[in-house]
This record gives structure tokens, C-alpha cells and sequence, in this order.
């Protein structure tokens, strides 16, 4: 099996861990922490009165809990987990600015709509042709789109702790997962057609816990709520920023 298969066939089988996390208010507040950020360079840099955004790598579309109640945003949710996208049509089925489809983005980016909004959180390292499906998406989105990607950091600490966590957590991660250093990120968005917007560093002391199957450390909700606030505060520090667990990257088509 190359990459991308067995990506597929890994997610059938933890599919359930990333459901339950979803029961987990630690992992709850990290989240709204985290979307709630790249909510904020949506709205920021869009200036529409309805928008429509497409994730891509949705998983159980967590995204969607942050905005379901805001009726001027429009949500589809695309990955190529079946059972992930049930789940979440299970819960927000029901919501009439709720969408999804089934679609393995690696290699394939055609999409049948255009949206104002391109969001991924944590799915281009996933992907065994990233360089392919980062110049397509680029190439594909219309005039006057945002890209929203958060992907994992890599600089010393965190790529050794992460190669560690490979070792111990062996069903969890695929032979080939990796982080992907900043720069290759910005390399691909020097083109003509783009307008890098910035990045955000994101996430510190909170970020691990948003991930109890992988971390099984018992910590209380106080103690998350009391690390957020520690975590915008070092996403503000010119050098101490750097150490993040994840980067956001806003880039908008000419």
C-alpha cells in the first residue's frame, strides 16, 4: 500500500478515538481555543456578509462547532474517513448550514463548488503527494479566497518529542508522519497569484492535551482553562513564539 492507503485503512481503525475526544471537556475547550483562532483570521479578512467554507481534512468536523450557529456561514466538511463524516452528520445533520462528502484529497483536488474559505487543520502532512495538492489548491481556488492551514510546528523540541511519541505510540501514527518545517510553507505560497497574509504561532501548554489518546495524562479542566490564556500570551513573544506545537498560515489568491 502506498501513503494515502494506508492513511485510509489507519483512520478505519482509530476512527473511534478521535469520536470520543469529542466527549472530553478538556479537549473541548482546546478545541474552541484553536478553531476559535482560525475563526478569527476568517472573519478578519473576509468581508462578506454570508460565507462559505469549505474544510478540508474535516475529520468529525469539529470546525463546525464553533460556527453552527451563525447562519451567514455556510460549512461543508470533506474527508475520507465515511465513518468520521457520519458521526458528525449524526450530531449536525440537522442544521441547514451543514454539508459534507467523502473525497481522498490526495491526488484529487476537483472540487464541483467554489468557496470563500479553504480551512485544514492538521492534513497536509498526512498527505503523500502535498507538494501536488498544495499547487493545485492554490491554483483551483477562485479570486479573493482564504486560505486558513494549521499544521503542526516543527523546530527542535517539538519534532524530538514528536519522534518519541512516534516510537511509543506505534498504532497511532503512520510510518511516514512528519512535520514540515515553516519554511516549506512559505516557499509554496511565493507565487504571483497569492498574498501571504502572515502566520500564527499557536498552541504551548494547552496544545498536548487536546489529545488523550495519544497523551494519557489525567489533568483537570481548571488547569486547561488557566494554560490558554498563558498560550496567547507566548504566541505574542517574539522568540518564545517560535517554540509552538502549531502554526497558522493565511494566504489569500490575488
Amino acid at each position: 500500500m502506498d501513503r494515502s492507503e494506508r492513511e485510509i485503512a489507519l483512520h478505519k481503525i482509530i476512527y473511534k478515538d478521535y469520536i470520543e475526544r469529542r466527549d472530553n471537556p478538556v479537549c473541548r475547550l482546546v478545541d474552541r481555543f484553536w478553531y476559535g483562532e482560525m475563526t478569527r483570521e476568517i472573519v478578519t479578512h473576509v468581508k462578506k456578509q454570508r460565507i462559505k467554507i469549505i474544510d478540508l481534512g474535516a475529520g468529525t468536523c469539529l470546525f463546525f462547532e464553533t460556527i453552527k450557529d451563525n447562519q451567514n456561514i455556510d460549512y461543508t466538511g470533506v474527508d475520507s474517513s465515511q465513518e468520521m463524516l457520519n458521526y458528525a452528520g449524526s450530531i449536525y445533520g440537522s442544521f441547514s448550514n451543514f454539508h459534507s462528502f467523502v473525497k481522498n484529497l490526495d491526488g484529487d483536488f476537483s472540487m464541483r463548488e467554489q468557496y470563500d474559505v479553504y480551512a485544514m487543520r492538521s492534513l497536509v502532512h498526512h498527505l503523500e503527494h502535498k507538494d501536488e495538492f498544495l499547487k493545485m489548491l492554490i491554483s483551483s481556488i477562485p479570486s479573493g479566497a482564504l486560505l486558513v492551514i494549521s499544521e503542526p510546528n516543527r523546530n527542535f523540541l517539538t519534532h524530538t518529542l514528536r519522534e518519541l511519541l512516534k516510537k511509543i505510540k506505534k498504532g497511532h501514527f503512520d510510518q511516514e508522519h512528519y512535520d514540515l518545517s515553516t519554511q516549506y510553507f512559505l516557499e509554496h505560497f511565493k507565487r504571483d497569484d497569492i498574498s501571504f497574509l502572515g502566520m500564527k504561532y499557536f498552541g504551548y501548554f494547552s496544545y498536548p492535551f487536546s489529545f488523550p489518546y495519544i497523551l494519557k495524562l489525567p489533568i483537570p479542566e481548571w488547569c486547561v482553562r488557566l494554560f490558554i490564556p498563558i498560550d496567547r500570551l507566548l504566541s505574542r513573544l517574539p522568540i518564545m513564539r517560535r517554540l509552538s506545537w502549531h502554526v497558522i498560515y493565511i494566504a489569500q489568491k490575488k
